[in-house]
Formats: structure tokens, sequence, C-alpha cells
């Protein structure tokens, strides 16, 4: 088993520091927590294959990762190759096109998300170019930050954000986005 130590460091620290603050800290503790990216979350386990094949079409594909952790979790850099390589090409219990629009217009839609997660003219071209017989996580514990295997490029509204091979790239296309607005 990989351990990141660092992590295991601050979790006992706040483990402790919660036993000596009692009831009234714990305001402080949930503001420390959230501070290092840790929020308290209920989810149906989709490594679970009973799980996955008894899919709500309601079901919407997310993540709650934080790019500016101290200790990211490797489900920020993972959770949809992990999705379109392990759960759609691999397990077969969501096809491709359920998967995508579980991510992308189904998720738009419920957040009231106008003009995107969907591809047409006028539309933000939020947009992700993938190879299905290769994509798959790479991130681990460990390296939390490893690019998924199988993205060739990503675009934000329209700007290339991500080549393959090379990395990020200077374009800065991303914008506020809220709710109900264009």
């Amino acid at each position: 088993m990989v351990v990141n130590v660092a992590a295991r460091a601050r979790a006992i620290e706040l483990a402790e520091s919660v036993l000596h603050r009692g009831r009234a800290g714990l305001e402080e503790l949930v503001a420390d927590l959230v501070a290092i990216g840790l929020f308290i979350y209920g989810l149906h386990d989709l490594n679970s294959p009973a799980t996955a094949r008894r899919g709500n079409r309601l079901a919407m594909i997310g993540s709650d990762g934080l790019p500016h952790d101290a200790f990211p979790h490797p489900r920020l850099w993972g959770t949809f190759p992990r999705v379109l390589g392990h759960y759609v090409r691999d397990l077969g219990v969501l096809s491709m096109e359920d998967a995508v629009r579980k991510m992308t217009g189904h998720t738009a839609d419920v957040f009231g998300l106008v003009d995107r997660g969907v591809i047409r003219v006028g539309a933000y071209a939020d947009l992700a170019l993938f190879d299905p017989s290769t994509v798959r996580d790479a991130a681990t514990f460990n390296e939390p930050t490893k690019p998924a295997e199988g993205i060739l490029e990503t675009w934000v509204n329209g700007a290339s954000a991500y080549v393959h091979g090379l990395g990020a790239t200077a374009a800065r296309g991303g914008r506020l986005v809220t709710r109900n607005q264009p």
C-alpha cells in the first residue's frame, strides 16, 4: 500500500486537533478541512459493477476535486477518463453516449448552465477529443496530477487548453459560469 505521508500527517494533526477543541471548535475544524479540500458528500459506489449497472438516467457524473489543494485527490485528474475507460470500455456498464451525456449536457441542464454541454452553433465550445480505445485514468495518490492517457486535446470556450504531449497551453479561455446566464 502506498501512503502519501504528508497528507496522512495532516489528517492525524486535524484528528488530534478536534479531540482538544470539542464541539465548540467544530466550525473551525470544518473550515480547516475545506481549506485542504475535504468535502463530505454522498455517492453510490461506482466501483461496484452492480451499482453502475442499476444506473439512473437522472444521475450525473462529476468530480469534487479542487485543483489548488496541497494534496489533491487523484479523482480530480481521473474521474472522467476512469468512467470512459473503465466503466464504458472495460466493464460495459454505460454506453459511451450515456456517459458523455451524464458528464456534459445533462449536468449543464440540471445546473442551468446555458449553452454549455452541447455542440451547436452559438454554444460555448468546451470540448475534449479523446481516443475511446486508450482513454484511462493515470493519476495516483503518489502522482495525483498525472495526466490521463488517451486525451488528445481539450478546448475551453473554443481555445485549445491542453494538447497531448505538450501539456497545458498558454490560452486562458475560462470564465465564470453562473446559473441561467449565457
